[in-house]
């Protein structure tokens, strides 16, 4: 397993738990993701796995948010998500296998007063799923996104939609995945996966 944060200090205690290599980088910046999947080849090969799971929030009405802030926030929460799915696709295209999660958010699809920017990123990232499956259906992987219904409750066909995602994903073997993560992911019938902020 591999384990990379914008501060990878704070991942000392997961890589401890995990054996897991720990590795720096803002999934935000090109640069630093193709340096990440560089490293990764280098020390755990292709991944299995790869989940995505960074955002960033910007709080306020929207007609005093700032611009530059909602700009960086976006960028890390679904940009940043392209970045990281184009590297892993790269290269489980050529092994032939792999799966792409995505942490999603309730604000995805449901809408909570001063938290646009936060729905624009995850809004945006819900978008790529069933494309992913039309590219690449033929080819490699399903990706997924995994919706936290965090403070409401989920209607039952996105409820249907989560399962069924979930199982499709889950089926593969998972011996090497990247986590790009900054909180806790459930996953049924995988228990909860602890991860660190940053």
């Amino acid at each position: 397993m591999a384990l990379a944060a914008r501060n990878p200090d704070k991942l000392a205690d997961l890589a401890a738990e995990t054996g897991a290599k720990i590795h720096q980088c803002d999934a935000s910046q090109i640069d630093q993701v193709a340096a990440l999947f560089d490293a990764t080849d280098a020390s755990i090969g292709t991944p299995d796995m790869v989940v995505y799971n960074p955002s960033a929030r910007v709080r306020g009405p929207i007609t005093e948010l700032d611009p530059a802030a909602t700009k960086a926030a976006i960028e890390t929460t679904c940009f940043g998500a392209f970045l990281v799915a184009q590297q892993a696709a790269i290269r489980m295209c050529k092994r032939g296998s792999g799966s792409i999660l995505f942490t999603g958010a309730s604000a995805g699809i449901k809408g909570f007063a001063n938290s646009s920017v936060f729905a624009m990123g995850k809004f945006g990232l819900a978008g790529w799923p069933n494309h992913w499956r039309a590219s690449f259906i033929h080819k490699i992987f399903i990706s997924a996104i995994l919706s936290l219904m965090v403070g409401s409750r989920p209607t039952t066909a996105v409820t249907d939609r989560m399962t069924e995602r979930t199982r499709c994903s889950t089926r593969m073997k998972l011996p090497k995945p990247i986590l790009l993560s900054t909180t806790s992911i459930a996953v049924p019938g995988r228990g909860r996966l602890n991860c660190a902020h940053g």
